[in-house]
């Protein structure tokens, strides 16, 4: 391909503008995602689960945020589904405030939200004058960065794969 002065130029501008457009926030790392699905015998206990521990290892760039870790829970029985609703998290920093929404991911035929699921974790940082909201999404997934066991009565337990550890979730700015 022959490389004119345009080319170059509109090459230069693209990744120049790319370069910064980059989020100047450190990734978040999830530690712990652990998902629980019951057994499917008649009179089981039909309540399904996941936890996940995530961190913000803070930033003092623009918007500024402090580090925090949360631990979150979602738990439901079916036939209920978890998707669309955020669930609050708990955590010790009292300017933090964390939520994870699962989401079913696109494209998906089917999908158990204990063995392919989109998280969505959203923190929001409370400032002197004023609130940040971030957000970010990652996808998990067995056979992926997800890992464990099915017992015959149909009990499946899945934790992230000690190579997947830390799962990064590039955060961005809402508000």
């Amino acid at each position: 391909m022959k490389q004119t002065p345009l080319l170059l130029a509109l090459t230069g501008t693209f990744f120049s503008s790319t370069a910064h457009s980059a989020s100047p926030l450190p990734a978040w790392q999830v530690t712990v995602f652990n998902t629980h699905s019951p057994a499917e015998r008649p009179g089981s206990d039909y309540s399904f689960f996941i936890r996940a521990t995530i961190s913000n290892p803070g930033s003092s760039s623009a918007p500024s945020t402090p580090a925090s870790t949360a631990n979150c829970t979602v738990e439901w029985t079916y036939p209920a589904q978890p998707y669309g609703t955020g669930y609050a998290c708990t955590t010790e920093e009292a300017d933090a405030a964390w939520t994870l929404e699962l989401e079913n991911p696109p494209g998906a035929n089917y999908s158990s939200p204990t063995e392919n699921v989109d998280a969505r974790f959203t923190l929001v940082v409370r400032g002197a004058e004023e609130a940040t909201t971030l957000s970010g999404t990652q996808h998990f997934e067995v056979g992926e960065n997800l890992e464990g066991v099915c017992g015959g009565s149909g009990t499946c337990s899945w934790g992230l794969r000690d190579d997947s550890v830390p799962v990064l979730v590039e955060p961005t700015v809402i508000s």
